[in-house]
């Protein structure tokens, strides 16, 4: 129904693959829960986004 009316949904409360693949299989597009991550601080969090942005290997 929210893709009919062209609204974004974000999923909460995502715990296992079976409930992240069946999302997927609905086409939700955003979800967020513990089967991604347990709540951390914002300095932890930052910390995430520097190493991920590390991790990106850029293609040319």
């Amino acid at each position: 129904m929210a893709q009919a009316l062209d609204l974004e949904v974000v999923v909460e409360g995502i715990e296992t693959d079976v409930q992240a693949d069946l999302l997927q299989a609905l086409a939700c597009e955003y979800g967020q829960g513990y089967l991604f991550s347990r709540p951390v601080t914002a300095e932890q969090f930052e910390l995430l986004l520097l190493k991920e942005n590390r991790d990106i290997k850029l293609v040319g």
